[in-house]
């Protein structure tokens, strides 16, 4: 955590180089936007979740693309019996 004293605010650490803090939220801003295709690819049965991690050798975001796998469930209480591969399910 950084402290600016001269506008009484405290902000997070800048998290890569190419990153600018805009100090109008005093959030700190990838040099590219953020992508808009994360989540699930199809709300009624996936098959794919779609995430971003930033990657600063190439000043872009990486893609990261996992299998979604149905799991039992009880439908009255899930009405969506989807995860994701890898993430404490059996692959």
């Amino acid at each position: 955590m950084a402290y600016d004293s001269t506008n009484d605010v405290f902000y997070e650490q800048q998290p890569y180089p190419s990153w600018v803090l805009d100090t109008s939220t005093w959030n700190w801003e990838p040099p590219v936007a953020f992508p808009d295709d994360v989540g699930f690819d199809n709300d009624e049965e996936p098959t794919e979740y779609v995430s971003y991690t930033w990657d600063e050798a190439s000043t872009s975001w990486a893609r990261n693309v996992e299998a979604v796998v149905e799991v039992p469930h009880d439908p009255d209480e899930d009405d969506f019996p989807y995860a994701i591969r890898g993430r404490g399910l059996p692959k």
